[in-house]
């Protein structure tokens, strides 16, 4: 066979060679990913020593050059793969999640909160948060003697109902500020859709699946690690992390955890340091439940300020 023709034999034998080698790196079988490199790594260790050619073995070392080449080149490719899943699986979590939030089930979940009062002490408070869509309920032991109050809404009202007195109602961009006392049941989170929007465009995002919490160790979870990537705006304190479990068929989350900078400047915003949320059940509730009616006597004074 002539010289020219045998080149292009092994010239196409590389470029099969190379093909079917990025071909199996590819290939979406996640759990085979590892061994597939391995074999290539024990291809490039069996293949022969490469010696300083002479004008004899000049062809059979340029059929070998390429081998590396791609072996390196697929390795590298396999890392990237490796490197874009996490945020893609993370970004598909949280929309599995979102979605299952947006269901007509309404769910109660078992509240943390631990912050920093003005006097530099770190108190911790319980809460019980009834979540619906985008209408939320949170009883709260009072500060103030025994019982309950209660504070709820959504995004066109914001209420609170305390032990005794008359019953507050404002628009909830005004809320807030109206009364020092409200401050003090307020919660970081008051539905878990709002925090899993925020997450998507505000946060860098890992993955692992096949997570465990402790009190659900034969659960495997999906778990979402959510790294704020920006410094806040003036006044704002939104947490620097935030990490949540949900199961992988339904998307519903059983439990988040969020984290604050204590170094961020707190004079305008919240004083939160760290909160725990977590999924209880999946109540019946009354049908005024997510209303201020639903949790006071009806001739019980109402103050409207909206």
């Amino acid at each position: 066979m002539p010289l020219e023709d045998d080149s292009k034999s092994i010239s196409q034998q590389d470029s099969q060679l190379m093909d079917s080698l990025l071909h199996h790196c590819l290939q979406d079988e996640a759990a085979s990913n590892s061994r597939r490199v391995d074999q290539l790594m024990d291809t490039l260790r069996d293949s022969p020593t490469i010696v300083a050619p002479n004008t004899s073995s000049r062809l059979r070392l340029s059929r070998w050059l390429p081998v590396p080449l791609a072996i390196a080149t697929a390795a590298l490719i396999f890392i990237a793969v490796q490197i874009f899943q996490s945020p893609n699986a993370a970004y598909a979590a949280i929309d599995r999640s979102i979605a299952a939030e947006a269901s007509p089930v309404a769910r109660q979940y078992a509240v943390t909160v631990k912050r920093r009062t003005k006097l530099g002490q770190i108190r911790t408070s319980d809460h019980t948060l009834y979540a619906l869509k985008n209408r939320f309920a949170i009883r709260s032991k009072s500060l103030f003697g025994l019982g309950h109050v209660w504070i709820g809404g959504d995004e066109n009202e914001s209420w609170f109902v305390p032990r005794v007195g008359p019953v507050h109602v404002a628009d909830p961009s005004t809320f807030r500020k109206s009364s020092a006392e409200r401050r003090d049941y307020e919660l970081p989170v008051l539905t878990i859709s709002t925090v899993l929007s925020r997450i998507r465009r505000n946060y860098r995002l890992e993955f692992e699946d096949a997570a465990t919490l402790p009190d659900m160790p034969d659960q495997n979870l999906n778990h979402v690690i959510a790294i704020r990537q920006s410094e806040p705006k003036s006044g704002k304190r939104p947490p620097t992390r935030i990490e949540f479990w949900a199961a992988p068929e339904t998307g519903v989350v059983q439990q988040m955890q969020l984290q604050w900078d204590e170094s961020t400047n707190q004079a305008n915003g919240s004083n939160w340091i760290e909160s725990t949320v977590k999924l209880t059940d999946t109540p019946e509730l009354p049908d005024d439940f997510f209303d201020h009616t639903g949790h006071h006597i009806p001739d019980r004074r109402v103050i409207d300020s909206r």
